[in-house]
Parts: structure tokens; sequence; C-alpha cells
């Protein structure tokens, strides 16, 4: 494919940093309008409601939880995928008696660094 670059591996793998509330994040991906980020969520860890002005998909790859969206609190379990469109209030929070969960999501969005002048999406 044309103009296409996918830096799938850094030198040296990407650390697990701390997310805040008990999860850790490690962004694996990132550019072309996405960004791919692992979670880890330690029993009792919240993410609370939020919005994005972009669309937010994944997966829970183990564990188990809870999808908040909107006023609403959904289980889940591994294999669950999800979706939320841009401005969908949501969030994610596993049981204080559960297992840690982790979840693959993928942030898609345009970048400011990755528009032309013209609004163009750089491919």
């Amino acid at each position: 494919m044309p103009g296409f670059l996918a830096p799938v591996r850094e030198a040296s793998p990407p650390k697990w940093v701390d997310a805040g509330g008990g999860a850790q994040m490690r962004r694996m991906v990132e550019g072309s309008g996405a960004t791919l980020v692992l979670y880890r969520l330690s029993p009792g860890a919240r993410f609370e409601l939020h919005t994005h002005e972009f669309s937010e998909l994944g997966v829970v790859l183990a564990g188990n939880g809870f999808f908040l969206i909107e006023d609403a609190r959904r289980p889940c379990r591994e294999g669950d995928s999800f979706f939320f469109p841009p401005g969908a209030r949501h969030g994610f929070e596993v049981p204080p008696s559960g297992e840690p969960a982790v979840l693959l999501n993928v942030c898609v969005t345009v970048r400011p660094d990755a528009v032309l002048s013209d609004g163009a999406e750089i491919v």
C-alpha cells in the first residue's frame, strides 16, 4: 500500500504506566488517526464516566467487569467488545471482589498533527 508505514514495535517494548484509580496503561501504537492501548485494571479499579471527541472501541482480553454507559451499568467478561461514539458518556469498573481485567482499547480520531492545511488526513 503506497505511503503506508506501521510502527508496530519500538526498539524497546512500551512500559506500563499508572493511569490512576487502580489502572495501568501501555500505549502500543499511535499514528494515522488511531491509538492502540492496553489497560490492566486491578480489582476495585474504575474509570469514571467521561467523554471524548473521538470514537473508542475495543475488547475485554481477560477478566470481567462493568461497562458504564450513560446511566446504565452493563456486565462484561473476557471476549466482549465495546464501541463508544464521540460524545458518549462511558466508563468501566472492576468489582472489588473480581479478578483483574485487561482491555485492548483503540481510539479512532483525526489527530491535529495528521491533518493537512486543506483538511485532508495524511495517509
